[in-house]
């Protein structure tokens, strides 16, 4: 896996889900997914399939993780 993320040029963390611990816990039951998760811990935005740059779909994904960082701290 460090071979592969080195390989790709990825700066960003890489969460290996061996066991489907993760999978499990947020009930996904589809591959690709996307879940958006706000400061307090609460799923905001999820997406199944794929998500292209420039379509619609991730335009509304973008937007809702602008929203979400925006928001103030609690």
């Amino acid at each position: 896996m460090v071979r592969a993320v080195k390989r790709f040029g990825k700066t960003f963390p890489v969460y290996l889900d061996n066991d489907h611990a993760f999978w499990r816990g947020l009930d996904n039951h589809y591959w690709p997914a996307f879940y958006l998760v706000d400061r307090q811990g609460r799923i905001r935005y999820r997406a199944v399939g794929e998500m292209h740059r420039g379509t619609s779909r991730a335009q509304r994904f973008e937007e809702a993780i602008v929203e979400v960082l925006g928001e103030r701290r609690g």
